[in-house]
């Protein structure tokens, strides 16, 4: 095999792996884009012709672009890559929002870069579902406050109508103490009553009786 029909060989074979992961992948050489797969395709919205004469930053979000600028001249060694999460604009206009992992191919001198090597994952759907798992944390607790001050007022009702309660059986302790010794004293009135009642028939109504008798 020739080195020409090795060298396409060998790019069928990317060209076939690159088409067939599950990330979008991008290679970009100065300024211009000069590789795309077709899962950058699926994420973007664009096709791989539209993609390759796209400026490579036209479709990040407007508002996030200038934070993007690559530095194409010299390279800092220290930083050979780097992470971030960002959102683009689809040809559609919707937004999605990506993890990027950005690489670089250097010159043999190691001091210039030849590429940027991007690797794309379309992460809107985690992200929507991280946002939706704090959104509910937060309903939760939402609704774990509202039942807590619920209970707390609860709580507190039941307290002011437990001491309610123990005023009116002490009202009702007291009451009952004021009718015993109103008994008490019916009781004492009745017998004093009675005895007066004895004293008088036995010294007005027996003396009286003794001398109609001896009239008699």
């Amino acid at each position: 095999m020739s080195g020409t029909e090795s060298l396409a060989t060998s790019e069928r074979l990317f060209h076939i792996m690159a088409d067939n992961i599950l990330d979008g992948l991008a290679i970009i050489e100065g300024d211009r884009v000069v590789y795309v797969n077709s899962r950058l395709c699926e994420i973007t919205g664009y096709s791989r012709d539209e993609l390759l004469n796209l400026d490579n930053f036209s479709i990040i979000a407007p508002e996030l672009r200038q934070n993007f600028k690559r530095d194409f001249g010299r390279h800092d060694l220290s930083r050979m890559s780097e992470e971030k999460e960002f959102e683009v604009r689809k040809k559609d206009g919707t937004r999605v929002i990506i993890h990027n992992r950005h690489s670089h191919l250097l010159d043999e001198s190691g001091t210039n870069i030849l590429y940027h090597c991007e690797i794309i994952t379309d992460i809107t759907d985690r992200k929507q579902a991280e946002e939706n798992l704090v959104a509910l944390n937060l309903e939760l607790e939402k609704r774990v406050d509202d039942r807590t001050a619920a209970l707390k007022e609860t709580n507190e009702q039941l307290r002011r109508r437990e001491r309610e309660l123990e005023a009116q059986a002490k009202s009702l302790e007291d009451l009952n103490a004021a009718l015993r010794v109103l008994l008490q004293k019916g009781e004492h009135d009745k017998n004093e009553l009675e005895e007066g009642t004895v004293l008088n028939v036995q010294e007005l109504v027996l003396p009286y009786l003794d001398r109609l008798l001896q009239q008699c």
